[in-house]
């Protein structure tokens, strides 16, 4: 009976170049006869692992030696290249990779014999595990040969020849490799395909409140072109008056659609449809025509303080003036002209005198000294003030500025101390701004804001005019003619009357007296609150100020109040401009003086 797991094994068909088996009656070397055969596969396991078939190569050489190893069949046999092969019954020649058991012996070698000596015999199996694809050793005593290292790499066969590697099917490793090549490359052909249909699949998504599934990736256009939304975008019309109904000019000519994604706008022309969106597409809105424009200015009008005498604590202007507009269009498609009347209201320019009053609970009042500096005085001054951490405000004299470098030293020591530095004009002239002219007066009051800002660095258009002295229309001319600007003129709450007092012939402590009493009389919780108080650091003795000077602090620290700047003081009255508390400000861009010679 057939064996049925070696189908190449019969009497007809076992492999002709096995070196194990005998030979035949036809001369081929084979493994015997069927009964032999299975005889010496008793108790063989039949989970055994795949063995390689050897593989004679038949080559010879010029000189008749086999090229890889000796011939398989018996009787004298050439020299191979890599051992010897023995014919039936002759005694194992030495080969470099290991003896070839031809003829029956059923010892083995390590290394081959040497000369003549007969090899070390060993028992079966003892030697080195069998790598090749021959048989393990069975009853019929034919064992197997041990295999080299360079066998088990290369896959020399015991002959020493080049064998080619089986599983157990008897398919070689080339085909083998050529069925997992294909594998592989099925493989990466399904991924391909998977990777093209996922990045083209259909995503579920909703369109203006519609829930469809289309190819992931869409454009914008291209969810338009197919049908899935129909946004519009707003037409051209023409210019119309309030309340009327413009002309179509251009249908689809005005602003286009847009689109929100997830409730957020998107840029139509970049965006790619994602799964599980929300578009909503909204509509264009018509676009009114181009227009040409005809302007007319309305002029604004002043208000200042009738022709009185600005005899509040501070003047300034409340409200910059600004002209008015009246526009007439004209459709550039159309031709349509349409009078829209006044499209900018003219604004007044307000020159206003008032207190002040610090909203910001705080107890303030401001100290003020004029006709300074002073090189005997005005260190005294500063000395006190710092015993007692109070700011103060010198009201200084260009000529006096301009007497020398000692004098500019002096206005930049008060500057250093924290104080406040305003123009008292230039000359304090006997005859007042009010009296003089334009020109006069214009230089009076420039010409000392200049040279502050030489001797100092500090940039202001604060002014105490001499007796206080200015009208309102005269604070309006300045900036006119000049194109500068006056913050504020600062008057006085309460005088000293301190030149007064020097000039009456009192001594210096009741003159003292005198000054504290005129500057603290009634003083009583928020009575003096805003406060501003006249004296004087020059134009004449002021030895009585310097005495009366520290009573005054303390009469009013005792009462809680603080001493600070005009500036400070003027800034905690939220009613007043911002712009007063810089000292400096300038007219809004836009802003214009009009037309003052109705007023003069």
């Amino acid at each position: 009976m057939a064996d049925r797991r070696r189908p190449n094994y019969d009497n007809n068909t076992y492999d002709e170049r096995d070196p194990y088996a005998s030979q035949d009656a036809s001369g081929r070397a084979g493994y015997g006869s069927r009964d032999a055969y299975e005889t010496r596969d008793q108790g063989y396991n039949a989970s055994r692992p795949a063995y390689t078939r050897q593989t004679y190569s038949g080559a010879y050489d010029q000189d008749g030696q086999a090229e890889w190893g000796a011939s398989p069949y018996g009787g004298q046999q050439p020299q191979g290249r890599y051992g010897q092969s023995a014919g039936a019954g002759a005694p194992r020649q030495s080969s470099r990779y290991g003896s070839d058991p031809y003829g029956g012996n059923t010892s083995r070698s390590t290394r081959g014999s040497r000369g003549g000596q007969q090899p070390t015999q060993y028992p079966v199996g003892s030697g080195q595990a069998y790598t090749s694809s021959r048989r393990p050793n069975n009853a019929s005593g034919v064992e197997p040969v041990t295999s080299s290292a360079h066998h088990r790499q290369g896959g020399y066969g015991p002959s020493g020849n080049l064998t080619p590697q089986h599983n157990g099917s008897g398919i070689s490793r080339r085909k083998l490799l050529g069925m997992a090549a294909g594998g592989v490359a099925a493989v990466a052909l399904l991924g391909v395909g998977g990777a093209l249909w996922y990045t083209h699949r259909a995503v579920a998504c909703t369109i203006d409140g519609k829930v469809r599934e289309l190819p992931i990736g869409l454009s914008v256009q291209e969810i338009v072109s197919r049908g899935y939304a129909s946004p519009v975008a707003g037409n051209l019309v023409s210019i119309c008056a309030d309340g009327e109904i413009p002309d179509v000019l251009e249908r689809g000519a005005g602003n286009p659609y847009t689109l929100c994604v997830n409730g957020e706008p998107v840029d139509a022309s970049t965006y790619k449809l994602r799964e599980s969106d929300v578009l909503e597409f909204i509509n264009g809105t018509d676009k009114t025509e181009d227009v040409t424009k005809q302007t007319t200015e309305i002029p604004c009008g002043i208000q200042v303080p009738d022709s009185s005498l600005l005899l509040a604590s501070i003047g300034y202007v409340k409200q910059w003036g600004q002209n008015g507009i009246s526009t007439v269009e004209t459709g550039v498609v159309s031709g349509r002209t349409i009078d829209r009347g006044v499209t900018q209201e003219a604004r007044d320019l307000i020159i206003a005198n008032s207190g002040v009053n610090p909203d910001d609970g705080r107890r303030l009042v401001a100290i003020t000294f004029d006709d300074g500096p002073n090189l005997d005085y005005t260190p005294q001054y500063l000395d006190i003030l710092a015993r007692y951490g109070a700011k103060a405000t010198f009201f200084m004299l260009g000529s006096t500025l301009a007497a020398g470098e000692e004098y500019t030293q002096m206005a930049q020591r008060v500057r250093d101390a924290g104080h406040q530095i305003a123009s008292h004009t230039y000359s304090h002239d006997d005859c007042t701004l009010s009296g003089m002219d334009a020109a006069t007066r214009e230089g009076e009051i420039s010409q000392t804001f200049d040279l502050i800002e030489q001797a100092t660095g500090v940039q202001t258009s604060v002014l105490r005019p001499p007796y206080g002295e200015l009208r309102g229309w005269q604070f309006l001319q300045y900036m006119a003619d000049t194109g500068r600007d006056i913050t504020m003129s600062v008057y006085w709450s309460v005088d000293s009357e301190d030149w007064s007092v020097a000039s009456n012939g009192s001594g210096i402590e009741d003159g003292a007296a005198q000054i504290v009493a005129n500057c603290t009389n009634g003083l009583s919780g928020d009575n003096y609150n805003g406060a501003i108080i006249l004296m004087h650091d020059a134009g004449g003795n002021r030895d009585r100020d310097v005495v009366a000077l520290p009573s005054i602090i303390e009469r009013f620290q005792a009462e809680g109040y603080e001493f600070v700047t005009v500036n400070e003081l003027v800034a905690a009255d939220s009613t007043l401009p911002e712009w007063l508390s810089s000292g400096n400000a300038t007219r809004p861009e836009g802003s214009i003086i009009p037309d003052t010679s109705g007023i003069y």
